[in-house]
């Protein structure tokens, strides 16, 4: 049986903390840069649909390939993370009996009603991506009608191009409900691994 308090394990697992926390940090950065994306391509993109109708579209379904890189990249750090919650650190604190409370603090802090949540972050850029490409569709689909005899000739071929982003759309929405499905049990594993104390009780501890 392996001796959690053994310096040769607790180094082995602090060397594999450090590993995963530079991963979690190296998908963070790639799905803050994913956002930076959809943002940079809705405002370059809105600004020459005024000419090109057909960008509409085209931006509708970037928004949609982009969130799906932005699920599988928050998916991974909830995975991480929930190992490191899990596995490492109660080990971790077998040694350091208050290492890695960071997790625990903030979630406690988080439920109080005095301060912020994090997680509008997470919600706002959901909101973001799941409200981009049917908007975008729907005002294709309105300039078509406007258009009229003007393009009658391309309005089927467009209307097909509509129903193609809206179907990757409901794609990328049964795949957030997926994600949905999978941060609800990762955050369950996450807190009954951890002890329930207040932020007040827990700075008390470290006193």
């Amino acid at each position: 049986m392996t001796d959690d308090r053994d310096p040769q394990d607790v180094s082995i697992r602090l060397s594999e903390y450090e590993a995963l926390r530079r991963e979690i940090e190296m998908r963070a950065t790639l799905a803050s840069s994913l956002v930076a994306l959809e943002l940079s391509a809705l405002g370059i993109g809105l600004v020459s649909a005024g000419e090109t109708l057909d960008l509409y579209p085209g931006l509708g379904f970037l928004s949609t390939m982009l969130w799906l890189f932005w699920l599988d990249h928050t998916e991974q750090i909830w995975k991480l993370a929930t190992y490191i919650s899990v596995r490492l650190r109660p080990s971790l604190q077998s040694v350091a009996p208050r290492s890695l409370d960071w997790e625990r603090f903030l979630r406690e802090l988080d439920a109080q009603k005095a301060v912020r949540s994090t997680n509008y972050a997470a919600f706002y850029i959901t909101l973001l991506f799941a409200v981009v490409p049917p908007l975008l569709t729907a005002v294709y689909v309105v300039r078509i009608v406007e258009a009229g005899t003007s393009a009658e000739a391309v309005a089927p071929v467009r209307l097909v191009v509509a129903v193609v982003v809206i179907a990757f759309w409901v794609f990328g929405m049964t795949q957030f409900r997926e994600f949905n499905r999978s941060r609800r049990h990762m955050d369950e594993r996450i807190s009954s691994s951890q002890e329930r104390l207040s932020p007040a009780e827990w700075c008390k501890s470290g006193s």
